[in-house]
C-alpha cells in the first residue's frame, strides 16, 4: 500500500532543500536509513517518508555535483580570471544592438546553461553555435558571461533555439511592433521588451503576466483541448496527443517551474479522467511538485515557484474550493436512512454529511439512523416520499431491490457522470450491486474476510507461518487442538462448523472459486465440483478434530461474539475466520497475546489464487419514491466515489474503502499489517461474493441449511439435495 504522495513529496523536498542549502547530511542520512530498516514493517508510512528524505538528499548532492561541473560552476569557483571561453548554442536570437541572451554550453570542458551579455553588431539566430569569450561576473547562481569576442561556428539553427527563432520570426511578421510582447506571453522571451512597457506593467501591478506561469499553460491546454475535440479523436488518442503537445510546449519554454507544475497537474488529471478515477487535489499537487523537483532540483529554492504552488493549493483545497454543479440551485432537503447505530459510526456518517453540505450547500440531508431492511422495504412499499437515499447491510437483498424496482437503476446516472464501474470498483463489488441488467446500488465501504491466528499458540506448536493451503490448515488445526483429561476439546485449532460467529458456508466457499450459475443462468450447485470439494473438505476436517458431537459441544460452550469472552479473544480457538472489523475489537479489548491475519487458505489445486477471499459490504441506493432524485444522486455519488469521504469513513469505523483509489489513501489502516491483509484481499482479482438473485436470502439460506445438516451427518445424498436446491432457486428466479 502506497503512503500518501503529499507526505513523500514533503520529505523529498526537505532533504533536497537542506542539501542544496549547504548542510552536510551524511551522518543524518545513515541514521535515517537505519530507522527505515527498523520501521518498514511496524510503521511503513514513516519508513517511506524517511526513504524519501534520503532520496531528496541524494538528489540534492547529485544536483550540486552537476552544477559544479557546469561552466558557471567552474568559473565561479576559479575566482577572477581575465578571460573565459565556451562553445555555446543560443536559446534565443540576439539582436544587432546586443543585450542579454540565454545559451547552452556545448559538452567539452564544461556545459550547462549560460547567461551571456551579447556584444553589439553581432546579430545571431537562435539555435546557432558560437565561440564566446569574455569575463565571467557574479556568483554561481547569478553569473553573467560578458562577451567581448564572438565567432560563429555553425550558422544552421538547431534544437530548441532554432524552433524559438522561427516562432519569433513568424511573430514579427504577424504582429510587427507588438511582437516582443507576444513573444513574452507565448514563449517566455522577454529580452526585446521595451523598457517603458515593462514599467507600465509594473506600475499597474500586472508585471507577473509577462512571465510564463501556470495560468498561461492552462490557457494553452484549454485551446488545445478544444482543437482535439474538434478533430473527433478517441479519448485515449486525445490524451496521448494532448500530453505530447503539452510536454513539447513546456520543453520549448525551457521547463520553467510554474509551467512544469501546471503541465504535470494537467497530465495527472487527464490520466485520472482516462482511468475514471476520482482525484484528490492534494495528491495531484504533491505529485506535480515532486515531478518538478525531479526535473529541476534547484526549483526547491525558488520562492516564486512555491508561492505559485501555495496559491494553487489554497485554491484547490482551501475553504470554498470544492463547489458542486448544484451550488446555485434552489435549496432542497433529502432524507437519508441508514442502519448504523454505534456512536462512533453515527459520528462518522454525520461528519461525511457535513462535508457533503459544504460541497453542496443547497442540499440539506435529514439523517435517520438504525433502520433495518424491513423498515426500509415497508416504507418504500407504502409509497411514502421518504426516504430518498437508503442503505442495506445485506448484499444478498440487492436482487430483490433491483427486481422489484424499489431502488432505481443508477446506470444512466453513472453514464451521465462518466463513472465506469469496472475502473472504479473490484469485480466482486460490481457483482453484488446489480441484478438482471440493473445496477440499483453502489458500494458504501466493504467487508473482506480472512484468517485470524494466535501467534503465541503457533510459536508454542512450532508453526512458523499461517497456512496457505487447505492441507496446511488441516495439519495446523490438528497440531493446535488441545484436549481436556476427559477427551473433550479445550482449545480448537480451527473449528470447522459453520455456525460459529461470522463463519458461514456461503462465505467460506468463495475460496473454492465456485460457479453458482451455468451459461444459461441456471443454478449450478449440484454440477459444480467446487461445491462437492468444499463439503468433502469440511467433513474431513470435522472428523480429524474429533467429530461433530465433540465440536458441537465445544462450540456451545463458547462466549458471545462481540464481547471479551469471544472464543478467539479468550484463547479457546487458535484460528478464526472473520472480517476486517475484528481488528478494532481485538485492539479495544487489549487481548493478552499477539495475533496475526492472513488470507484464508485455498484448495491445494488452486495455489495461484492465494490472497483471495469473500467480499460483502454495505450498499446504498435511491428510493423509487424520491421526489428529489437529482439531489439524492449527488449524495450517493459523493458517499461512494469521493475518495476523501470514503477514506475518512473507512478509518472511522474500521471498514475497507470500496474503490481502487481509496485503497491507496488510508494510511491509518494500511500502516497496520493486520488490517492491510484485508485491503489486499479486497483488491485481489480472485476474491468473490455470492451472486445476487431475486430471492437471495432464501437461496443463500437454503445452502447454509444444507451445510448445517451435512455437518451433523443428516444428509446422506448431498448431490440429490443440491439438485433439489437448484430447482428451488431456478423456480424463484
Amino acid at each position: 500500500m502506497r503512503p500518501p504522495i503529499l507526505y513523500l513529496t514533503v520529505a523529498f523536498g526537505a532533504g533536497l532543500f537542506t542539501v542544496l542549502a549547504g548542510v552536510d547530511l551524511r551522518v543524518t542520512v545513515w541514521c535515517v536509513l537505519a530507522g527505515v530498516a527498523v520501521l518498514q514493517r511496524p510503521a511503513p508510512v514513516g519508513a517511506a517518508c524517511g526513504a524519501m528524505l534520503v532520496a531528496g538528499s541524494v538528489w540534492g548532492a547529485a544536483a550540486l555535483r552537476t552544477r559544479a561541473d557546469t561552466c558557471a560552476g567552474q568559473w565561479a569557483a576559479g575566482g577572477l580570471t581575465p578571460t573565459r571561453a565556451a562553445i555555446v548554442r543560443l536559446t534565443d536570437p540576439a539582436s544587432d544592438s546586443g543585450g542579454v541572451v540565454e545559451g547552452a554550453a556545448q559538452p567539452g570542458q564544461c556545459g550547462g546553461a549560460l547567461t551571456i551579455r551579447w556584444p553589439d553588431h553581432h546579430a545571431a539566430h537562435g539555435g546557432t553555435t558560437w565561440v564566446v569569450a569574455g569575463r565571467f561576473l557574479g556568483d554561481l547562481s547569478r553569473g553573467v558571461l560578458v562577451a567581448r569576442r564572438v565567432r560563429e561556428l555553425d550558422a544552421i539553427p538547431r534544437g530548441r533555439g532554432a524552433l524559438r527563432d522561427r516562432i519569433g520570426a513568424r511573430s514579427r511578421r504577424l504582429f510587427g511592433k507588438q511582437a516582443p510582447l507576444v513573444d513574452a506571453l507565448v514563449i517566455a522571451r522577454r529580452t526585446d521588451l521595451d523598457a517603458d512597457l515593462r514599467e507600465r506593467y509594473a506600475r499597474s501591478g500586472l508585471a507577473h503576466l509577462l512571465s510564463i506561469s501556470g495560468l498561461h499553460v492552462a490557457f494553452f491546454a484549454a485551446w488545445l483541448n478544444v482543437l482535439l475535440k474538434r478533430l473527433r479523436l478517441g479519448t485515449r488518442a486525445q490524451f496521448v496527443a494532448g500530453t505530447a503537445v503539452m510536454v513539447a510546449y513546456v520543453w520549448l519554454l525551457g521547463f520553467p517551474t510554474p509551467a512544469t507544475r501546471s503541465a504535470a497537474m494537467l497530465a495527472l488529471l487527464d490520466i485520472a479522467k482516462l482511468r475514471q478515477r476520482i482525484v484528490a487535489p492534494r495528491g495531484t499537487i504533491g505529485l506535480a511538485a515532486l515531478l518538478v523537483m525531479l526535473v529541476d532540483p534547484w526549483s526547491v529554492q525558488s520562492v516564486g515557484a512555491w508561492l505559485s504552488v501555495a496559491a494553487v493549493t489554497m485554491a484547490a483545497c482551501g475553504p470554498g474550493a470544492v463547489k458542486s454543479d448544484l451550488a446555485a440551485e434552489p435549496p432542497v432537503t433529502i432524507t437519508f436512512w441508514h442502519g448504523w447505530s454505534q456512536p462512533h459510526e453515527v459520528k462518522a456518517i454525520e461528519d461525511n454529511l457535513a462535508r457533503f453540505h459544504h460541497a453542496y450547500p443547497n442540499i440539506t440531508v435529514k439523517e435517520v439512523k438504525s433502520i433495518s431492511d424491513d423498515d426500509m422495504t415497508k416504507a418504500i412499499g407504502s409509497g411514502k416520499a421518504e426516504p430518498d437515499v437508503v442503505t442495506s447491510f445485506s448484499t444478498n437483498m440487492v436482487g430483490q431491490f433491483c427486481d422489484s424496482g424499489d431502488w432505481i437503476d443508477l446506470e444512466p446516472l453513472m453514464r451521465q457522470a462518466k463513472i465506469s464501474p469496472k475502473r472504479m470498483f473490484p469485480r466482486a463489488v460490481m457483482d453484488y450491486t446489480q441484478y438482471g441488467g440493473k445496477r440499483c446500488a453502489l458500494p458504501l465501504l466493504a467487508d473482506s474476510f480472512g484468517l485470524y491466528y494466535n501467534k503465541d499458540m503457533f510459536a508454542a506448536a512450532g508453526i512458523a507461518n499461517p497456512p496457505r493451503t487447505l492441507s496446511e490448515l488441516r495439519a495446523d488445526a490438528i497440531k493446535l487442538t488441545r484436549r481436556n483429561g476427559d477427551g473433550s476439546i479445550a482449545v480448537a485449532g480451527f473449528p470447522p462448523l459453520t455456525d460459529l460467529y461470522e463463519m458461514s458456508a456461503y462465505r467460506l466457499i468463495a475460496n473454492w472459486q465456485p460457479q453458482y450459475f451455468d451459461s444459461q443462468g441456471h443454478s449450478n450447485l449440484a454440477r459444480d465440483p467446487a461445491i462437492q470439494g468444499f463439503l468433502n473438505w469440511q467433513k474431513d476436517l470435522i472428523n480429524a478434530e474429533g467429530g461433530y458431537p465433540a465440536l458441537s459441544a465445544f462450540q456451545s460452550s463458547l462466549g458471545e461474539e462481540f464481547s471479551p469472552q469471544n472464543a478467539f479473544e479468550a484463547g479457546r480457538i487458535a484460528m478464526m475466520f472473520d472480517g476486517e472489523w475484528r481488528n478494532a475489537n481485538l485492539t479495544q479489548d487489549k487481548v493478552p497475546f499477539t495475533y496475526g491475519t492472513a488470507p484464508f487458505p485455498v484448495p491445494d489445486n488452486l495455489p495461484d489464487t492465494y490472497g483471495a477471499g469473500y467480499l460483502a459490504g454495505t450498499v446504498i441506493g435511491i428510493s423509487k419514491n424520491s421526489q428529489q432524485q437529482p439531489a439524492a444522486w449527488q449524495l450517493v455519488k459523493f458517499m461512494t466515489t469521493q475518495t476523501d469521504a470514503l477514506t475518512s469513513f473507512a478509518q472511522a469505523i474500521t471498514n475497507v474503502p470500496s474503490t481502487f483509489q481509496s485503497l491507496d489513501a488510508v494510511p491509518q489502516l494500511s500502516s497496520n499489517p493486520n488490517f492491510k491483509t484485508f485491503l489486499d484481499i479486497f483488491a485481489s482479482p480472485d476474491s468473490g461474493t455470492t451472486p445476487t438473485s431475486r430471492d437471495g436470502s432464501s437461496a443463500r439460506g437454503g445452502f447454509d441449511d444444507l451445510v448445517h445438516r451435512w455437518e451433523a451427518g443428516d444428509v446422506r445424498n448431498p448431490a440429490a439435495e443440491l439438485a433439489a436446491l437448484d430447482q428451488r432457486i431456478d423456480a424463484a428466479a
